[in-house]
């Protein structure tokens, strides 16, 4: 983790903006957040699937490269962050099918 998150500054159907500050520069920077709605290692593993993700995280970081306009932020890098949910780590089925805590909503 190279940033340490300040506060949200915004969000909408594609993810969450944050303040941030770099842990080695110092810097405050927005960083957008796009999470990916959890699938099971036999879907995931689904070519059709994998390409349909890396085809809708390419496309936005593009997109938001190619933008040079004084109103609008500037764009410097993408990473990918992966992190592998678990059955033992979710919480406990309280029987009514779904899951205690959960919202739906994307890991």
């Amino acid at each position: 983790r190279d940033f340490e998150e300040v506060g949200v500054l915004g969000s909408g159907g594609f993810g969450t903006v944050m303040a941030a500050r770099h842990r080695i520069d110092g810097q405050l920077y927005a960083v957008k957040r796009i999470r990916i709605k959890p699938v099971g290692m036999d879907e995931y593993r689904a070519r059709a699937v994998a390409q349909r993700l890396q085809r809708l995280v390419l496309s936005e970081a593009r997109s938001v490269a190619r933008i040079s306009h004084p109103n609008v932020v500037r764009y410097f890098s993408s990473w990918l962050e992966v992190r592998w949910v678990t059955p033992d780590c979710l919480p406990e089925d309280d029987g009514s099918g779904a899951r205690a805590g959960s919202t739906g909503n994307l890991v």
